[in-house]
């Protein structure tokens, strides 16, 4: 699309999925012969090997037709989750290793945090059959985290010149990704201190005025006169995450201030409850 229309091309989440081996080399080599034959192409990828989103992604295209009103005609049928028995199987994340968060009715708290292979065994069921249950009872909304990309050949992605560091993040439910809360200080912590992948300068970079530019953000991203003072005080020697799987909801160590918009949110590493942060909409020229 981007060589046809000649338009720059941004690819995010950019990684190798678990469990391929071998095809990490050929994907940067995509983007790289794209590069050099002169397309504008850069790539976004984050340091951990989780993924998260809605649950309902697990279901192919079919079901989502009808809308909300329709997935729930579709997983209340018998006939429909035979179906899905044979279609999801081989197209989600094992299920030993795909957790479930999310639950909003107290009868369901006991499932988070927990895999879905664990919850089909509590409720003897099969693993299909177990999340439509649970995404019924809960309108729909139940989230998950899954191993997604290959651990190997991670580095490649995040250490390529032409990529840049970003995450979102599902704040939702008691066991969110982990990095949720450490994918930036992943970076400082193991990339560039313990590992030595990256230099700190080419880190910050990475996360601060290269996305800023790509998107053209034209007034973050850097220290300079006239810009908006976003700032994260970091110490080098210290600053770790701490999130894990089983306890993702940690917040970073050795980041004891933050400004954002010229305000302080975070001091002595707790935050202030300033909220002064905006939506940055991006102006089309």
């Amino acid at each position: 699309i981007g060589q046809q229309s000649g338009i720059p091309v941004h690819i995010t989440h950019f990684y190798q999925r678990a469990p391929s081996t071998g095809g990490g080399n050929r994907l940067l080599q995509l983007v790289e012969g794209a590069s050099q034959e002169g397309m504008d192409v850069t790539f976004d990828s984050y340091p951990y090997i989780y993924g998260s989103t809605r649950l309902l992604i697990v279901f192919p295209d079919w079901v989502h037709e009808g809308g909300p009103a329709g997935v729930r005609e579709v997983l209340s049928s018998q006939e429909a989750r035979k179906r899905l028995r044979e279609e999801v199987e081989p197209r989600a994340p094992s299920w030993h290793d795909m957790w479930l968060t999310h639950f909003k009715k107290p009868e369901h708290h006991l499932y988070e945090g927990k895999s879905v292979a664990e919850i089909a065994d509590a409720m003897m069921t099969h693993p299909v059959d177990a999340i439509s249950d649970l995404l019924l009872e809960e309108d729909l909304q139940v989230c998950y985290v899954a191993a997604g990309a290959n651990g190997n050949s991670l580095p490649a992605f995040v250490t390529h010149p032409l990529s840049m560091v970003g995450s979102d993040a599902v704040l939702l439910g008691d066991y969110p990704s982990p990095r949720t809360y450490g994918c930036f200080p992943v970076i400082l912590a193991e990339y560039v201190r313990e590992e030595r992948q990256m230099s700190l300068p080419m880190a910050i970079r990475k996360m601060t005025s290269f996305p800023a530019q790509r998107l053209g953000i034209q007034d973050r991203g850097l220290l300079r006169d006239g810009m908006m003072a976003d700032i994260t005080v970091i110490q080098p020697d210290e600053v770790k995450a701490p999130a894990t799987r089983t306890q993702p909801k940690q917040n970073p160590v050795g980041i004891p201030y933050v400004i954002v918009n010229g305000e302080i949110v975070v001091d002595g590493g707790k935050h202030t409850g300033a909220l002064p942060g905006v939506a940055l909409r991006h102006r089309v020229r």
